[in-house]
């Protein structure tokens, strides 16, 4: 599904995605009916390799590209979860997940497994006690210069999806937003385009291949740049890449509540992302502490007392 609109703000148009997969299909679509030039022509050149990382030889494949594992990338990210979860260099995010917990005198249900083996066999669920924001949105920008290669556009995306793994694995609901700004891709005065996709719902559990692809040198290069054919105005070029801060309220595509987080564009290199995602996680865990929330039998929240534990 996608939203197009057009915002002053923006100088330009606004192309919000929610499906990586909906946007290779739909900018495929489009691009296979075009009889003049494309901003990123499907060409079976070597030599296009080394600027997108994945070349697809035609249209038809672009689709099938956002389901190819890239094991290369998703080994580095792993290897970034492993270092600040394993290494411990960051606190350790406080689980936000429900627990059972078992008793010889109360409880709801009786585990059979348990009273056979002489435990403790009443389950109960553990109101799990949390603190701060419950969703978090993360967006990463994926803009780069034309000399920028495919790797090094990568590393950005990793600390990203780090983040949001070892934050959903605190129980945490997060969402992750990619988004481009590109200018000079329309006539003047109104000539930026603004592209906004979805990668990830809140809540949802990771699926490190299709984050990985979503944040690539090829993805870039291939559908976001093909799908500025998708607006109400015909494209003049790629345009230039802008870096800035988003020129939108992030309110307008975020979920509602939800706390933001930003990945610094300008990151690089594995020890780069590693920084990049440790900030990420810390700003998260920082900002729930004083505020304690426990959740209710409806799956909601009430405010604790400071002085009620957070066990």
């Amino acid at each position: 599904m996608r939203e197009s609109y057009f915002h002053q703000k923006v100088n330009g148009e606004v192309m919000i995605f929610d499906s990586l997969v909906g946007m290779a299909e739909e900018t495929a679509a489009k691009q296979k009916g075009l009889t003049r030039y494309a901003p990123c022509r499907i060409e079976p050149k070597q030599s296009m390799e080394g600027w997108t990382g994945s070349q697809p030889m035609s249209w038809d494949e672009v689709p099938q590209c956002t389901t190819r594992s890239w094991s290369v990338a998703k080994d580095q990210v792993q290897g970034i979860i492993n270092q600040l979860v394993e290494g411990d260099t960051l606190p350790r995010p406080k689980s936000r997940k429900r627990t059972r917990r078992f008793s010889e005198d109360d409880g709801t249900d009786v585990s059979y497994d348990r009273l056979a083996a002489g435990h403790d066999w009443w389950e109960d669920t553990y109101r799990a006690n949390r603190r701060g924001p419950t969703t978090v949105t993360i967006f990463t920008n994926l803009d780069a210069g034309a000399s920028t290669g495919p790797y090094s556009i990568f590393w950005r995306g990793a600390a990203a999806i780090a983040a949001t793994d070892i934050l959903e694995n605190a129980g945490y609901m997060v969402e992750l937003i990619m988004w481009c700004k590109g200018r000079s891709v329309f006539p003047h005065p109104h000539h930026v385009q603004l592209t906004v996709l979805r990668l990830k719902e809140a809540g949802v559990p990771v699926d490190m291949q299709a984050l990985c692809c979503g944040l690539s040198g090829w993805f870039l290069r291939v559908v976001v740049f093909g799908s500025f054919h998708l607006g109400t105005r015909t494209p003049d070029s790629i345009g230039g890449m802008d870096y800035n801060i988003l020129p939108i309220d992030i309110e307008q595509i975020a979920i509602d509540g939800s706390m933001h987080v930003r990945i610094p564009p300008n990151t690089y290199g594995f020890e780069g992302a590693v920084a990049a995602a440790r900030k990420a996680v810390i700003e998260v865990i920082e900002a729930n502490e004083g505020k304690t929330y426990s959740e209710d039998d409806q799956g909601g929240y009430e405010e604790l007392r400071a002085d009620e534990g957070l066990d």
